[in-house]
């Protein structure tokens, strides 16, 4: 059972926490709406508790020691636990209405909804309306609540949910690997294959403009990584395509002994007015949740 003392200790975790987040006791403080005298003492119970120092000083503020780090590990076990509370409590309120989404066009094909079952299990009354548009997409006008794109879509007032690093690997069909000579470095693709990409990706491929030193075979450029893909499968070249995607298609190969140097960034974002409203941030743990298992 758990004691008042145990209660304690999860609020100065907690505390600690916010310290982490803000760089700083004061601003934690006011985050947390309480004194800095009161942030203060349970921090210092936490370490008469564990006989560790958990807050050191920096120039800028402070900063959390090793100890502190490792009271915090399972700090995300701790919210999630306080955030499954809130969600049964938006469930009982019967959440319900449209939630309007949009797609950059290249990351459609690689997003699989595979977690939206639960989504509609737990708020039947919830309809997500989602588009998809080529490029980045524009947040200026209130259409839609969530955008997912591989860049910062333009806006005023728009908050980053989430965003993540996506590496990319080339990947090439078993029949075309068994038809040329396996390649050995990004020069050796270049020279003796074909390119199958974004125009994004060729940017990071040829930032220092290594194509113009080879006499190239061909490229082929897609706004899609579907169509990238699909090209790929049917023997058009070697594919440069984000891994979590190449690797869900049982006809190709991942070459991944080569470096490719080619990341794509994909951002979760919504409007800072909006992001709050019930079922919007329903829809937006379930899309956060969904890239956390990228």
């Amino acid at each position: 059972m758990i004691s008042k003392k145990d209660l304690t200790t999860i609020e100065g975790i907690m505390m600690l926490h916010a310290v982490k987040e803000c760089s700083s006791k004061r601003n934690a403080a006011q985050q947390l709406n309480v004194s800095l005298d009161t942030l203060d003492k349970y921090i210092h119970l936490l370490e008469d508790e564990t006989g560790a120092k958990m807050v050191t000083a920096t120039g800028r503020g402070c900063a959390i020691t090793k100890s502190g780090e490792k009271i915090l590990q399972n700090i995300d076990f701790i919210e999630k636990c306080v955030h499954n509370i809130d969600k049964f409590r938006q469930s009982e309120t019967e959440i319900r209405g449209e939630v309007h989404v949009v797609y950059d066009l290249s990351i459609r094909s690689g997003l699989h909804s595979r977690i939206i079952k639960y989504l509609f299990k737990s708020y039947p009354e919830i309809t997500l309306c989602v588009d998809n548009i080529v490029g980045v997409p524009d947040m200026r006008h209130i259409e839609y609540d969530i955008s997912l794109s591989y860049g910062m879509p333009e806006g005023q007032d728009l908050v980053i949910i989430t965003s993540r690093k996506i590496p990319c690997k080339f990947f090439a069909s078993i029949e075309y690997l068994q038809n040329h000579p396996s390649p050995q470095s990004l020069q050796d693709i270049i020279a003796h294959h074909s390119l199958i990409l974004s125009r994004e990706n060729w940017d990071s491929i040829n930032a220092d403009g290594i194509y113009q030193d080879y006499d190239y075979k061909g490229i082929f450029f897609s706004n899609s990584d579907q169509v990238a893909g699909e090209v790929a499968v049917n023997g058009g070249g070697i594919a440069v395509m984000p891994y979590y995607i190449g690797k869900l298609e049982n006809h190709l190969v991942c070459l991944d002994k080569l470096e490719c140097p080619a990341t794509n960034i994909l951002y979760l974002v919504s409007h800072k007015e909006r992001k709050d409203i019930p079922k919007v941030r329903i829809v937006l743990d379930y899309y956060k949740e969904m890239i956390n298992q990228l």
